[in-house]
């Protein structure tokens, strides 16, 4: 067989909740990873389902610090991630409450969330049991209006490049881009 080409593989390329295993094909995008410019570690969002693969509407997201094996630079490096970029032997609970999230209220067949450093800036989730989506704000800074109009209008996102200043004790956020696979969804500029 031909190897696969970078075209036909989507981004991120990386393994099931469990970390990889011989063989097994790549998971479906339900994952969310918070990539921090220069930092050696990354936070994963996992969507957390009860025993009935029901979205555990109480706590949606798990979540955990997964060592990288070298920090990133460039949010371009971000094109060159597979699941080897990550040392999944090396795991964390995050310590600092910045880096969890709240959620804010139920939401058609999820629940609407904010990871507390974004709390405010108009980026928050819509976590449901197949993936987690952006919510947003219209350009007079408004929440969009009704749920339906929400859910539907919302992108799905996998990851975000995040610069900030004060790592780790009192991280401060300059800059946030959101992507879908290798697309950008949405970036703030402080």
């Amino acid at each position: 067989a031909a190897p696969e080409s970078r075209a036909s593989r989507p981004w991120p390329r990386l393994p099931r909740a469990s970390g990889p295993r011989a063989g097994e094909s790549p998971a479906p995008p339900r994952d969310f990873f918070l990539f921090i410019q220069d930092y050696d570690w990354s936070l994963r969002y996992r969507i957390n389902k009860d025993p009935e693969s029901e979205l555990d509407m109480e706590k949606p997201l798990r979540v955990d610090w997964v060592k990288l094996r070298k920090p990133l630079r460039d949010p371009a490096q971000l094109l060159e991630m597979s699941d080897e970029s990550f040392d999944w032997d090396k795991m964390e609970p995050p310590g600092h409450t910045g880096f969890m999230y709240h959620v804010k209220r139920a939401l058609g067949q999820g629940v609407e969330a904010v990871i507390n450093f974004f709390d405010g800036r108009g980026f928050n989730f819509l976590v449901q049991a197949d993936g987690i989506r952006l919510l947003g704000k219209d350009k007079a800074g408004e929440e969009k209006a009704g749920e339906e109009n929400q859910e539907q209008q919302a992108p799905s996102v996998t990851h975000c490049w995040v610069q900030c200043f004060g790592l780790p004790f009192i991280p401060i956020v300059t800059s946030i881009i959101f992507y879908n696979m290798e697309k950008v969804v949405t970036a703030l500029h402080s």
